[in-house]
């Protein structure tokens, strides 16, 4: 479990309650009955299809995951970043170095908002 998970629920299970994230309150996400069906259907969308880009299924695997599927209680974010790095891997033989140190998780989180709004400049 990470040092920052919150207590009370375990790292590796899907959320029993349903959620709100605080940067986005009109989000709305699928209901825990619905997880096993959304994380299927995730995995399925480009499945193992080679004319589909390998950045473009890095880029669907890491926001669909967070953006619109959101399965834990804690650690979505570190979970997407892992799901970005086979494909990204596949695209050019390297492992993306994700490093946010020195950037608040305020910043790091207005700067996803800002990209899935449509600016992804400030992500970059």
């Amino acid at each position: 479990m990470f040092c920052t998970t919150n207590p009370g629920f375990k790292a590796d299970e899907l959320r029993k309650i349903p959620i709100q994230v605080t940067l986005n309150p009109k989000a709305i996400f699928p209901y825990p009955m619905e997880l096993p069906q959304n994380l299927q259907w995730s995995s399925e969308f480009f499945g193992d299809h080679p004319e589909v880009h390998p950045l473009l299924k890095a880029a669907w695997d890491s926001a669909y995951y967070v953006s619109i599927i959101h399965p834990f209680q804690d650690g979505n974010e570190r979970v997407s970043r892992i799901l970005f790095t086979p494909n990204s891997h596949r695209f050019n033989g390297m492992i993306p170095v994700i490093c946010s140190k020195g950037r608040s998780r305020a910043v790091y989180l207005e700067t996803i908002v800002q990209a899935i709004s449509g600016n992804p400049l400030p992500w970059c």
